[in-house]
């Protein structure tokens, strides 16, 4: 696992599920093992401090060719848009929510 991708799934009964990457993350959300009525909180690693979990709905991603992930999503989160804006800075990455990675990540 590479500590600057990572993502959990916590039920509201304290379950927890980690993953390696956002696809993999979304992938489960997708196959309806846990009820979106059942989850409590869904986090993702701060690309820019180890060990930092942000909420999907309050962190910005870029999807971009250059970020290698360890299952090949090509996205990472940043705790604000500036984080992400200007880490992508002059590159090919594109800025976007949870809302919006959740349709463009297979």
């Amino acid at each position: 696992m590479d500590e600057k991708f990572g993502c959990e799934l916590v039920t509201k009964k304290g379950k927890v599920f980690k993953f390696d990457d956002v696809n993999c993350l979304l992938r489960f959300m997708r196959s309806g093992a846990v009820a979106p009525k059942d989850t409590k909180e869904t986090l993702v690693v701060n690309f820019e401090k180890k060990g930092e979990l942000l909420a999907v709905s309050t962190a910005s991603f870029i999807y971009a060719d250059y970020i290698l992930t360890p299952m090949g999503s090509r996205v990472a989160a940043f705790s604000a848009k500036e984080a992400a804006v200007k880490f992508n800075n002059n590159r090919d990455g594109k800025i976007y929510t949870w809302e919006e990675i959740k349709k463009i990540v297979p």
